[in-house]
């Protein structure tokens, strides 16, 4: 499932995917995910991973143009990303 959070004081929204989920002693998240980042102020967006709480790179970036769910959807398809939902179920069940 792609979490997706409300656009705050600056224009930005966040979307998430868990694409490796692993979960460290203390329950939290040490997983890969990758982060889908607009911003409606500038009119630009940003595609990164992120291994637990560090970044770990930038994927793609574009200006003039926003990405909505769907097309996020399609990009992660295009470039190989799968969800880990059972994997995310699984490590939360086994804690």
């Amino acid at each position: 499932m792609i979490l997706r959070s409300q656009i705050d004081g600056n224009g930005q929204e966040y979307m998430t995917i868990c694409v490796d989920c692993k979960l460290d002693s203390r329950g939290i998240c040490n997983g890969k995910r990758v982060v889908l980042e607009n911003n409606y102020k500038k009119n630009c967006y940003s595609i990164f991973e992120m291994q637990g709480a560090r970044y770990k790179g930038e994927l793609q970036k574009r200006k003039e143009e926003t990405f909505e769910l769907i097309e996020f959807q399609k990009w992660l398809s295009k470039h190989g990303y799968i969800e880990d939902e059972h994997a995310c179920k699984a490590a939360r069940e086994g804690r």
